[in-house]
């Protein structure tokens, strides 16, 4: 009995790994498609990466994988299992290269349009940390050329088609949810005096949209998350409703002074 019930739970873990092998390669393939249409190349991207070839192995091969690699990538990520959110390593690892595409076709973009951008989270070196390393600093900043201007910094975040046939969970839901701690320090960042904004982004749309990180943000609630590995998440609302998405073509500087505007009374 013993023996079955254990036969049934690596069957079950092997189909549910081999599905979120998948859903890595679909995402992939959006983020190849979205590379192309602003006609970047991806593989370029990945040779200014610490280790491109093992990294595209993590990302492009679904079989061939070895022992030694294996091994490897343990070493790298000694004690991540607090960030892993039931992924295995090289689940986990993939996912965090396919993060760092999304920030870098961002900050590509950015540098097309003349921005003072920089890369600035604790993995701008384009390494694989260990889990104690890694911690919860903003994506991207952009240096204002007047000095008297405060810095913005960007939290990249993406999203990809639902089951439900929406192309994000945010159009579907009407909210995004964030790590608790990675809200706070984000929150923590503002009332420092600096400009902070979200820029998510819907890959299967090529579109998106900013936030601003501040006091009035609508707070839904708080979450235990699984995507997040059953961590508190913080659940904020769209103000309209939905995200108000734009074409990434009008990705530009303006893009990020006008939501940091404040009303006229």
């Amino acid at each position: 009995m013993l023996n079955l019930f254990k036969k049934r739970f690596f069957q079950k873990k092997k189909i549910k790994s081999k599905k979120n092998v998948e859903i890595q390669l679909k995402k992939l393939f959006l983020i190849k498609k979205t590379y192309k249409k602003y006609n970047i190349n991806l593989e370029k991207v990945i040779d200014n990466y610490h280790d491109p070839k093992f990294y595209r192995k993590i990302l492009f091969s679904k079989h061939y994988w070895t022992l030694e690699e294996d091994n490897k990538l343990k070493r790298i990520l000694t004690g991540i299992k607090p960030h892993r959110n039931f992924r295995n390593n090289k689940q986990y690892a993939a996912n965090i290269i396919l993060n760092w595409l999304i920030e870098d076709l961002i900050y590509i973009i950015l540098k097309r349009k003349k921005v003072n951008v920089v890369r600035s989270g604790s993995d701008k070196e384009r390494k694989l940390f260990i889990g104690k390393n890694v911690e919860a600093e903003c994506d991207l900043k952009i240096i204002p050329r007047n000095k008297n201007n405060k810095n913005i910094f960007i939290e990249v975040i993406a999203n990809y088609p639902t089951k439900s046939g929406f192309a994000s969970f945010w159009e579907e839901k009407g909210f995004l949810d964030l790590k608790d701690k990675k809200f706070h320090k984000l929150l923590d960042h503002h009332i420092q005096g600096n400009l902070i904004l979200i820029l998510g982004m819907v890959v299967a749309k090529n579109q998106f949209f900013l936030m601003r990180v501040d006091n009035n943000l609508k707070i839904k609630n708080k979450s235990s998350e699984q995507n997040f590995g059953g961590k508190e998440t913080v659940l904020i609302d769209f103000e309209e409703g939905k995200p108000l998405l734009k074409g990434l073509n009008t990705l530009s500087i303006r893009s990020f002074v006008k939501p940091i505007k404040k009303k006229k009374k």
